[in-house]
C-alpha cells in the first residue's frame, strides 16, 4: 500500500464555530488554514507526483484541504469522498476501504502480491484527528492505540506497509520550495 495520510489544516476553534449553531461538519478552514494546505502543497508537490487519487471525509474542513491539494499538486488525481474518513469510524473500516479502492487484497501468490504491491497507485487520504493517528497505528502495527500525532496541516507517508515520513506543518516551513 503506498498511501499519503494529510490531516486538514486549522479550522478554526471549535467552541466558537458552535455558537454560530451550524453543524460541526460544516466548519471551514480559516486563512491560516489555506495557507498551511498551499504550504504543504508546495513544499511536498514531489510526493503527490503519483496520486492517482485523494480521498477526503466528508467534512468541510478537510475537502477543502484535499481540494487546494489537488489543485497546487495533482490536478489530474480523482478527488472521491469516504465516509470511512469520517473523525469516528473504525480504523478497520477505513483500511478495508483503502484496501478496496486500491486493489489490494490478501489473495494470490507471493509473486503476484510482490507484484501488485511495486504497481498498486499512490492515494492520499485526508482526514481528521484522532482517527488518521489511530488509522496510521492500525495499519503500521496492528494495535488500537495511538502512537503517532499528526498535527493540522501535517502528513505521513506509508510505502508497502512501511512509514517512511511524517512531517508536521513546523517541519514542513524548513523545507525549501521545489
Amino acid at each position: 500500500m503506498n498511501l499519503l495520510v494529510i490531516r486538514h489544516a486549522d479550522a478554526g476553534d471549535k467552541t466558537l464555530w458552535a455558537l454560530t449553531n451550524r453543524d460541526d461538519s460544516a466548519r471551514p478552514l480559516t486563512k491560516k488554514g489555506r495557507k498551511q494546505t498551499k504550504m504543504l502543497a508546495r513544499r511536498c508537490r514531489f510526493l503527490f507526483r503519483d496520486v492517482k487519487a485523494i480521498a477526503t471525509s466528508p467534512l468541510a474542513r478537510a475537502r477543502e484541504t484535499a481540494e487546494i491539494l489537488r489543485e497546487m499538486a495533482c490536478p489530474r488525481a480523482e478527488l472521491l469522498e469516504w465516509d470511512e474518513l469520517k473523525p469516528a469510524v473504525d480504523p478497520a473500516t477505513t483500511l478495508a476501504k483503502v484496501q478496496e479502492f486500491s486493489g489490494s487484497s490478501r489473495t494470490g501468490s507471493r509473486a503476484q502480491k510482490r507484484i501488485q504491491r511495486r504497481i498498486l497507485p499512490r492515494i492520499a487520504i485526508v482526514g481528521h484527528e484522532p482517527h488518521l493517528s489511530h488509522f496510521l497505528s492500525f495499519i503500521l502495527t496492528g494495535g488500537g492505540d495511538s502512537i503517532f500525532s499528526i498535527s493540522k496541516g501535517g502528513m505521513a507517508l506509508v510505502e508497502q506497509g512501511r512509514l517512511t515520513c511524517l512531517l508536521q506543518p513546523s517541519q514542513l516551513k524548513k523545507i525549501k520550495n521545489s
